[in-house]
């Protein structure tokens, strides 16, 4: 107990859509894709409310009624806020995260306090509540009490205050008639205001009329302890005690004072009880999942709710503010193409039979900028949708969407419906020993736009349905547990195997071979295999629970010996295999031919031949809300790549898009370059790794270099080093590498204002 205390005490949207070729960002830099429709709790701040969800912030301005996202790509320091709390006295609103990370925001900047964080406590470190008074403020948390001096921006005390210094969860805290009330896990716990050690428990006491009985919350109203149990209102004060009912049959969920009066949120609602104690409710939002929390401001109520993002409800209407963004940050699978990017929510229970979990997340999909839910709510056609386990946008007809489920089938979505296929439209069969149950693990589609499918636990687990709408199943032998999708560019299809390895069917759909780990039978780290990909050159790319490996010739897997190639790299004095023994749980290959990786340890950029680190992000030095990376999927065109981990989605505009076959729309972003601009002057739509020129009015080379795929990026220096000069600068496409004008085609022309004369 005392251990803790002292190391706590030391350590101190409404933007107009852009198409995927001119994304938000610049290159080099990070957006975020996370759901801003989970709020979790509400504080008003002059004339802005703030709004704290799992992806960071957003801020309504009451003024020039603009949202504003603040996450960690522009200074959060962590994800999934929890509570907030803002202090006049010190103009300073306390940022409090799920994990106990703390963010103190002033002026515009933001400080972080991360002893709670860095606590070694064997129980809950998530927020429950906060209560300011004056200089210091109290933060509920599952282990007790945390003081916080906002003077000296320091914690100042721990308090733990179960029966003989036992860790217990404290709700919330409140001042009243000289003591201190603390609503519990087990009980409501009360404490002098003047006690000489309120860290110590023996100054805490139990009430004996409530006994353990959980208090989830408490406030004060009306000179009376306010808490509430199922759907009633507790209400204690000088030793009586009274029970009233809000919504009879909707449970309470949340409880706060607010503009002098009490909110109350049930499943059902938000509920304002007025000062002659007059129920006052507000509407049931058709958009909303379920309410969380509720502000009361002068004669509005603002309405936080899990799902809907943030309602405004005033006497006469109301109003729904919700960012752009995913409807989850569930990313089991990721998928782009020239369709847009689709990210699958749902999932199996890999650790128990591979089960269901009846997910109802569905899937999201990216198009124009543009987020769009795909779900059983937003789509016509489906029925009971859970578990979509893959989304998958069709490239050659924008407006649909494949989404794979794990127990209906898969849905063909057009517009905001749906038909399901299964045994009685298409090949597809329910999986052995069963009746009705339709898992489809994987999808792919081939450059004749056959969607390709792994059809897991059944006879014939490779189906197609052909680009004519036909439909048609094969074998694969003995392996019938298939999972995930991948066809080469010859044809064959690569699944992986639930019993560990691979399987690969060719072309013709009638050989089948097993990779494995054993020596000549593909020689794999390990049968663990989790992700693939195939690059540029053909080659098809295997990430295993023991590191990757490659194999340059795909069609070597059907000769009587094989294996893979573990790729040996030189890290300063050492040399050793690719990433060593790292966890590969995604992999994805980008138009420079470049291979990124997704561990539990970050994302890693190696050049395409994978003999050099180029990136390596982690939390430590890039926005991500977590260092597992799950799924990996590029945006073709604007090269941006989509970074699925466990607390949601990322993209990171990288400086390698997919070529083009003819150099026709080529596009120089910035342009013009601002005085003030740092980043890279970036060139795209340029053929695939064509070599660029760039050459002043005069025709003098200041910069060459060969292209990412499709797009070449620029510091804005010279070959000395030095910042170029204001003027006109031209872009060359250089058929081979020669300084002969006469050879070269200016492709683009860029204006660089930089100050310098």
């Amino acid at each position: 107990m005392w251990g803790l205390a002292v190391l706590l005490s030391k350590q101190g949207v409404h933007a107009q859509a852009t198409a995927w070729n001119a994304p938000s960002v610049a290159v080099g830099q990070w957006r975020s894709h996370l759901p801003f429709g989970r709020v979790t709790c509400v504080e008003k701040v002059g004339n802005k409310i703030f709004a704290g969800c799992g992806a960071g912030l957003f801020v309504y301005d009451l003024e020039d009624e603009s949202l504003e996202r603040i996450t960690r790509v522009n200074g959060l320091n962590d994800v999934e806020v929890a509570a907030l709390s803002y202090s006049p006295a010190y103009q300073t609103l306390v940022i409090a995260y799920a994990n106990g990370n703390l963010d103190l925001y002033k002026n515009g900047q933001i400080e972080t306090l991360d002893a709670v964080l860095k606590a070694n406590v064997p129980v809950g470190k998530r927020i429950r509540s906060i209560r300011q008074a004056d200089r210091f403020v109290y933060l509920c948390y599952g282990f007790g009490i945390v003081e916080l001096d906002l003077f000296k921006t320091e914690i100042r005390s721990t308090f733990v205050i179960g029966p003989q210094g036992a860790y217990l969860g404290v709700n919330a805290l409140v001042e009243m008639e000289g003591k201190w009330w603390a609503a519990t896990d087990s009980g409501l716990y009360s404490a002098p205001t003047d006690a000489s050690n309120l860290q110590s428990f023996e100054f805490w006491t139990r009430d004996s009329y409530w006994g353990k009985k959980p208090f989830p919350s408490l406030v004060i109203y009306r000179d009376s302890l306010v808490s509430y149990q199922g759907d009633s209102l507790l209400w204690y004060k000088s030793g009586g005690h009274r029970m009233m009912v809000v919504n009879a049959g909707s449970p309470n969920l949340f409880l706060g004072v607010s503009g002098g009066q009490l909110q109350v949120v049930n499943t059902l609602r938000a509920v304002r009880l007025d000062e002659q104690l007059q129920f006052n409710n507000y509407p049931i939002a058709n958009e909303s999942v379920r309410p969380t929390c509720a502000l009361y401001d002068s004669y509005q109520v603002w309405m936080g709710d899990d799902g809907g993002g943030l309602f405004r409800f005033t006497p006469w209407e109301y109003f729904r503010y919700l960012p752009e963004g995913p409807t989850t940050n569930k990313v089991f699978q990721l998928k782009a193409n020239a369709g847009g990017v689709a990210v699958a929510g749902g999932a199996y229970q890999v650790g128990s039979g591979f089960g269901n979990t009846f997910d109802p997340s569905g899937a999201s999909l990216l198009q124009i900028n543009r987020w769009k839910a795909l779900n059983r709510e937003t789509i016509r056609g489906v029925g009971n949708l859970y578990d979509v386990i893959g989304a998958l946008p069709d490239p050659n007809r924008v407006a649909r969407v494949w989404l794979s489920t794990w127990g209906r089938g898969v849905a063909m979505v057009e517009g905001d419906s749906a038909v399901i296929f299964n045994d009685s439209n298409s090949s597809l069969q329910p999986q052995q020993g069963t009746t009705g149950t339709f898992r489809v693990s994987g999808m792919d589609m081939d450059s004749r736009g056959d969607l390709w499918m792994s059809n897991f636990g059944t006879a014939r687990p490779v189906v197609v349905r052909r680009a004519n709408g036909l439909w048609e199943s094969f074998g694969a032998g003995p392996q019938t547990e298939l999972l995930d999708m991948l066809v080469d560019r010859l044809g064959n299809k690569w699944m992986r195997n639930r019993n560990g390895g691979l399987v690969v069917v060719d072309a013709s759909n009638t050989r089948y071979v097993n990779v494995t780990n054993a020596e000549g039978n593909g020689g794999l780290p390990s049968n663990q295999v989790i992700s693939l990909a195939q690059d540029r050159d053909g080659s098809i790319w295997i990430g295993t629970s023991e590191g990757p490996v490659v194999f340059y010739n795909p069609s070597a897997v059907f000769r009587t010996s094989f294996n893979a190639t573990r790729i040996k790299i030189r890290q300063e004095q050492f040399v050793g295999y690719l990433l060593g023994t790292e966890l590969i749980q995604s992999l994805v290959i980008d138009g420079a031919n470049r291979k990124w990786f997704g561990t539990a340890n970050g994302l890693w950029l190696f050049n395409p031949e994978c003999t050099e680190l180029v990136q390596h992000f982690t939390m430590a030095n890039a926005p991500l809300p977590s260092n597992s990376i799950l799924a990996l999927a590029i945006e073709p065109s604007s090269g941006e790549v989509l970074v699925g981990t466990d607390k949601g989605l990322m993209g990171f505009r990288s400086t390698s898009t997919q070529g083009a076959d003819q150099q026709e729309q080529v596009q120089v972003f910035p342009n013009p370059v601002e005085p003030n601009f740092e980043g890279l002057l970036s060139v795209r739509g340029l053929v695939t790794d064509a070599w660029i020129k760039v050459t002043d009015a005069s025709g003098a080379l200041v910069y060459q270099t060969k292209a990412d795929g499709g797009q070449v990026s620029w510091n804005l220096r010279d070959p000395s080093g030095r910042r170029v000069r204001s003027g006109v600068y031209l872009i060359h496409s250089v058929a081979f590498d020669s300084l002969d004008l006469s050879a070269q085609t200016i492709v683009a022309k860029a204006v660089v204002i930089t100050g310098q004369d």
